[in-house]
């Protein structure tokens, strides 16, 4: 972990984690760096798409180039690609001409074992929601710079040429065929190989996914997370409107499947009582009943960045929103760098700061929580977090993977390992340099730098509550300078990791939940994180 005093440099490294090839890497770290990742890559060129269009052109074209062109069978060491699908990771020997350095060769070697790869490399597609985040970027990137772009040419991974077109509507028609096979009529994620990510969302930890009695979602059978119904919302929606004039058939079912998917996202997932969303929809091992996954997690926060409450009746607009926002920013989400992943009152699940649970904050999950609030009118919680979110990177030093957010204390921003048994157990140092906690930096900082001031809040009653919530959370300011760093950093923030004890706990939880069975049957060593 980076322990310079020096505010970290956003244009160094951007600068580090572009690729000729791909547009854009994962991260500048240890684990990420040379990679491709689908989620990752997309949502960073969306953070980008206003300064620097052409990395989202490279990104488009290279996942368009690796998109799944056939139907993998099911089973051991199977890659899990589909039609039409945009992959999770891809690692290549060879990457911008050169060699990858030998702890990318050694991940390259351990992974391809397990999802269908070579020593050359793989392309692994265990995600549900990088191909409907692609289709977004393709349907934002050409309603800023134009549909031209619709019309270049691609050559595949298979050696077939396609256009940029083809590939949108083959990844609209994955997402189109996944919902209409959906007994739940939603994107579920089940793996289909034994040694794959069980989780196959961005939160893809070992414990990202608990009900709140802290027993395992039933892997067994499909699960549902809400922040990929309202990005695949979007998606449908982009996608009609790019081919309306050129097949006018497939716009009008996907507008369709986009409102019945509406209807049903504020139906299943709303919680009335908590006046929440719940964070997904699992089944139950027995009965095969249809279940909310009741967790009290940050993943409704990200609904606030799509499309989804734009054309609602203002009662139901107000209900929604106004109770995403009213949680979202309270006491047991909001911290002094950002959200956490998992409300605090479900602190004790784990016994252990899992990987996006109630002790981790991800700047790049404040980020998309933030553009939610200023695109619905709230620009001063928007700013508030984004001053969170910058601060806790300069307290790092770094553009850090995460942040460790003790239940009690302050935010640890400059982790190390220790074997210190009264530290925060853990089980992962956050990596540096990451794609989309760089491009959130990015964004904000030339958003700040123009200097503007926050415009007023649209309407009466977006005004009072957010004036009542600003009331409520602590005023943080802005550190632009190093002694504004030095002068707020403690002892606490510079707090060691148990990550022999944090693994240990993890390896431990399986056991403790013995009416559900161990999500990873075949996991890397407990800890490990080789997604992100």
């Amino acid at each position: 972990m980076q322990q310079s005093n020096a505010l970290p440099s956003v244009l160094r490294d951007l600068h580090a984690i572009r690729s000729a090839t791909f547009g854009i890497f994962a991260s500048d770290g240890t684990l990420f760096r040379s990679a491709l990742f689908g989620r990752d890559a997309l949502e960073a060129s969306e953070d980008l798409l206003d300064f620097h269009p052409e990395i989202a052109h490279s990104v488009i074209r290279a996942l368009a180039a690796l998109q799944g062109r056939r139907e993998a069978a099911p089973g051991p060491d199977t890659s899990e690609e589909e039609i039409g699908k945009i992959h999770h990771e891809a690692r290549f020997r060879i990457v911008d001409g050169a060699a990858v350095d030998p702890q990318s060769q050694a991940i390259i070697d351990r992974l391809a074992s397990r999802w269908g790869g070579s020593k050359d490399g793989f392309v692994y597609y265990g995600s549900i929601d990088a191909t409907p985040l692609f289709v977004r970027l393709v349907s934002r990137f050409c309603a800023q710079y134009g549909t031209a772009f619709l019309d270049e040419h691609i050559t595949t991974h298979t050696g077939a040429t396609i256009t940029v077109r083809d590939s949108l509507v083959s990844a609209a028609d994955w997402i189109d065929q996944r919902i209409s096979s959906s007994r739940t009529g939603f994107i579920e994620f089940h793996r289909r190989n034994p040694s794959g990510l069980p989780n196959q969302a961005w939160k893809d930890g070992f414990a990202s996914y608990l009900h709140a009695d802290g027993s395992f979602v039933n892997y067994d059978a499909p699960v549902a997370p809400v922040e990929v119904q309202g990005v695949a919302y979007d998606a449908l929606r982009g996608a009609a409107a790019l081919i309306r004039e050129t097949d006018p058939l497939h716009a009008a079912r996907w507008e369709r499947l986009s409102q019945s998917l509406q209807s049903r996202i504020l139906s299943a997932f709303w919680m009335p009582k908590e006046g929440y969303f719940a964070m997904a929809l699992d089944r139950h091992p027995v009965t095969g009943a249809v279940r909310k996954v009741e967790t009290l997690s940050s993943n409704p926060g990200t609904l606030l960045d799509t499309t989804l409450f734009d054309n609602l009746p203002i009662d139901l607009y107000r209900t929604y929103v106004g109770g995403i926002v009213q949680h979202i920013m309270r006491k047991d989400f909001l911290t002094g760098v950002g959200v956490r992943c998992r409300s605090l009152k479900h602190a004790s699940l784990t016994g252990y700061a899992d990987y996006q649970g109630s002790q981790t904050v991800w700047p790049k999950e404040t980020y998309d929580i933030a553009k939610g609030l200023r695109k619905h009118g709230f620009s001063r919680l928007a700013r508030a977090l984004e001053v969170r979110l910058l601060n806790g990177m300069n307290s790092s030093g770094a553009h850090v993977e995460f942040l460790y957010a003790p239940v009690s204390g302050e935010p640890i921003t400059r982790p190390y390992s220790t074997d210190d048994a009264h530290s925060c157990a853990g089980t992962n140092i956050p990596e540096n340099a990451q794609a989309w906690s760089v491009s959130a930096a990015y964004a904000i900082k030339r958003r700040l730098g123009k200097g503007r001031e926050e415009p007023e809040a649209p309407t009466p009653w977006h005004g009072a509550l957010e004036q009542h919530i600003l009331h409520a959370i602590p005023a943080i300011p802005l550190h632009v300078h190093a002694h504004d760093i030095e002068q707020e950093t403690t002892p606490r923030n510079l707090s060691g990791i148990n990550i022999a004890r944090g693994k240990a706990l993890e390896t431990e939880l399986p056991r403790s939940r013995h009416h559900m069975r161990l999500p990873f049957r075949h996991r890397l060593p407990a800890g490990s994180q080789l997604g992100s």
